[in-house]
């Protein structure tokens, strides 16, 4: 977990990882587990993907095989801004609770 202070002098924590992709984990089980470990629920828990982005295209950009190694995405899910890259560094910014 990474704090920052932001513009208002707010404390925002972030949680910052990097994750492999390859021949046997996705980018989109990667930003699963991502966001599983920021907000302690377990991967089942967290939101479907797929009900704001399609994880087929999240797997296409961010994959081996995507348009360039410097892609990101980002989107919200489960009350989580989460940034996604091309290097496998997966930022998930839990929003609401204390540090809103």
């Amino acid at each position: 977990m990474v704090r920052d202070r932001g513009t208002d002098d707010a404390t925002v924590e972030r949680f910052v990882t990097e994750r492999a992709f390859g021949d046997n984990r996705t980018p989109t089980e990667a930003v699963v587990d991502a966001i599983s470990d920021a907000t302690g629920q377990a991967p089942t828990d967290v939101g479907p993907l797929s009900a704001v982005l399609d994880p087929d295209a999240l797997d296409a950009i961010l994959g081996p095989d995507g348009p360039t190694p410097t892609a990101r995405i980002s989107f919200t899910v489960d009350s989580c801004a989460v940034t996604a890259h091309a290097d496998g560094r997966i930022v998930v910014l839990p929003q609401g609770g204390e540090n809103a």
